[in-house]
């Protein structure tokens, strides 16, 4: 009986490590990267998820996004909007010091990177609100983001992100539309605060 639940328990074991990867938790860190090999990150509460995807099914072009985790995927952000990789070969790691890093496993050619914060232990979160956000291990989301994805918007507003000046930085944060729907490189509108007088939500086109 004793060696019938060791079997088992080794069956288990082996059929784990050889189950392709799905899901990585929330988190991003140093040692823990995800690779375009169905990975993904997904928020505590199970509303979004982070990973790569192809805006055109059987499209070899590929882009490392968020979008709402249900069956009709919305994408609401993308980091490489206008460099794709070519094939399956993507990997979206962070460097010691905190800087994600979007490169191609053939070439270790950067087709995205984030600013450099210089935090001693980071870590890159999912959180429910869509919000992915670099900071200090353990440390509150909220109020210590080192670089977070609601500062670099692409076309989707969603609830909390702002639009607008940073008076502190100087970041200028807009909406900008994908070129088409099947290229979500940047398109020909744009929406942001015009703050000549008094300010004002605005669109425009290029």
């Amino acid at each position: 009986m004793k060696s019938a639940v060791i079997a088992s328990f080794l069956c288990l074991l082996l059929s784990t490590a050889f189950t392709s990867p799905s899901n990585a938790g929330d988190t991003l860190t140093p040692r823990r990267p995800i690779s375009d090999d169905g990975s993904t990150l997904t928020s505590d509460g199970g509303r979004f998820q982070l990973g790569f995807f192809s805006p055109v099914a059987g499209s070899l072009d590929r882009y490392i996004g968020i979008w709402y985790n249900i069956s009709a995927r919305t994408v609401v952000w993308v980091a490489n909007r206008g460099r794709p990789i070519t094939g399956r070969s993507g990997h979206l790691s962070m460097s010691e010091n905190g800087s994600l890093l979007l490169t191609d496993g053939r070439s270790s050619t950067i087709y995205w990177s984030s600013s450099s914060p210089a935090l001693a232990e980071p870590e890159a979160r999912l959180l429910e609100s869509g919000n992915f956000v670099v900071m200090e291990n353990g440390s509150d989301p909220s109020s210590s983001a080192a670089w977070q994805s609601f500062d670099h918007p692409t076309d989707t507003l969603l609830p909390g992100m702002k639009l607008g000046w940073n008076l502190s930085t100087g970041l200028n944060r807009n909406l900008t539309s994908w070129a088409t729907s099947s290229d979500p490189s940047p398109g020909d509108y744009v929406a942001g605060i015009d703050v000549a007088g008094v300010p004002q939500l605005v669109a425009f086109s290029y």
